[in-house]
């Protein structure tokens, strides 16, 4: 079962990862479509702009890296042609040479599109090994599910014939604070628990729900999610989980608001991190860990005074 579980989970990362590289692509190639139409420069900043994302994420991926520094150079080489052919015009020696410039130019992005053709391809096998295994998973799941289904329907038949099964108070406790969990978390997250979502949560494990409110977390956090509960029946439904760094995200968030607050208050004056270690320097000019400093002037007493 943990081995289909991480299966799914590999997959899902892999979908979400070639997704996101789908997306920045056409983003991308767009952006040059309209700025190569306006005539404007073929810079990272301009597309980026042009697409609504920032220079990182564009160096972000190879090969629109590539095609970027490409396209530019290509530019470039158009506009130095188009200014030499104006100057020299009584020089044919001239215009021969930049049409011969011109070849080799053109064969380089054949060579290039020939390359970004591979790469395609290969990326094409990779999404059919891929969407062979999501059905393969997919049909497995079906059958886990009938074979649940059948138990289920046994143990309510064999029931009815005894008495009632008495749950141990410790699993009952447990079993109450989980769902205390679980209601805590979709009320921070204003989530109306409805007839579906309400047996999905009885159906799952509590540490799918949970990992699927994580990943809502996530996704309110990197973009704006029109229906937060249809996204959580989703993620529940397909065992979806948050980024590796997801955690990391929160911290880091948390870090901020404190370390704002903080400031205001004249607590610290700066802050660093050290081998993923964060410091931050109190008011005697020290270096202190944030941690020990959180626990001398935790948030709540920030946002209070």
């Amino acid at each position: 079962m943990l081995n289909e579980t991480k299966q799914r989970r590999i997959a899902a990362l892999k979908t979400a990862s070639s997704k996101k590289k789908q997306e920045a692509q056409e983003k991308t190639e767009k952006a040059i479509e309209k700025l190569i139409k306006s005539k404007n420069k073929l810079s990272f900043a301009n597309i980026a702009h042009e697409a609504g994302v920032s220079i990182q994420y564009l160096y972000k991926y190879p090969e629109i890296k590539q095609r970027i520094q490409y396209l530019r150079e290509q530019q470039n080489t158009e506009c130095k042609i188009d200014s030499k052919i104006t100057r020299s015009e009584k020089s044919s020696q001239a215009i021969i040479q930049l049409l011969k410039n011109r070849v080799k130019s053109l064969e380089l992005e054949r060579k290039n599109q020939a390359r970004e053709i591979e790469v395609l391809t290969g990326q094409l096998y990779e999404l059919h090994g891929i969407q062979r295994l999501a059905d393969r998973l997919k049909a497995e799941n079906a059958d886990l599910k009938q074979k649940l289904k059948k138990y289920q329907n046994h143990e309510q038949s064999s029931s009815l014939l005894n008495a009632p099964h008495q749950k141990s108070e410790n699993e009952s406790k447990l079993q109450e604070s989980n769902s205390n969990k679980i209601k805590s978390e979709l009320d921070n997250l204003a989530i109306k628990i409805n007839s579906t979502l309400a047996k999905l949560i009885i159906e799952v494990p509590f540490e799918v729900v949970m990992e699927a409110i994580n990943a809502l977390k996530e996704a309110l956090i990197n973009k704006k999610v029109r229906n937060p509960n249809g996204f959580l029946v989703s993620a529940i439904k397909n065992y979806w989980i948050p980024n590796q760094n997801y955690q990391q995200k929160i911290k880091d968030n948390a870090f901020d608001e404190w370390y704002e607050l903080a400031m205001s208050k004249n607590i610290v004056h700066a802050a660093k991190k050290l081998g993923g270690v964060q410091y931050v320097l109190d008011c005697d000019d020290k270096w202190v860990l944030f941690e020990n400093m959180l626990v001398e002037y935790p948030l709540e007493k920030l946002k209070a005074d």
